[in-house]
């Protein structure tokens, strides 16, 4: 049987192969560590710990953005108006003077807080 002649080949070099890996020297010198020793380079090495260390500051911020929401705000708004206009003729060839207005108004608040659905433009 020829295919079980393959087999036993290719096993017989599987096994050679494993054992020369097995007796392969290596450039590096083993040595001992504590047990706190590898606690401290696994927790050095651990890209989740390094993540996990954020996490109080980054809640820090959503709990401090979260309160921004209802600090008090203070709004000021003012305009200014000016209309001239010119002078002329009438319809009976009368002369006219022209006219000029001004006007100003403002407006100021304390808005206790703003609810998520408020704008950030003033109310008109």
């Amino acid at each position: 049987m020829p295919s079980s002649r393959i087999t036993q080949t290719v096993i017989a070099f599987f096994c050679i192969w494993a054992s020369g890996i097995q007796g392969a020297e290596t450039n590096t010198v083993p040595r001992a560590l504590s047990l706190s020793e590898c606690v401290r380079t696994a927790l050095e090495h651990n890209l989740d710990v390094k993540i996990a260390r954020f996490e109080p500051e980054i809640a820090r911020h959503n709990v401090s953005l979260a309160y921004a929401a209802y600090e008090p705000t203070f709004e000021i708004a003012g305009t200014h108006s000016y209309s001239a206009s010119p002078g002329g003729i009438d319809a009976q060839n009368r002369p006219y003077s022209g006219t000029t207005t001004e006007g100003d108004s403002y407006r100021a608040g304390v808005v206790p807080f703003k609810s998520a659905k408020s704008s950030s433009r003033f109310p008109s």
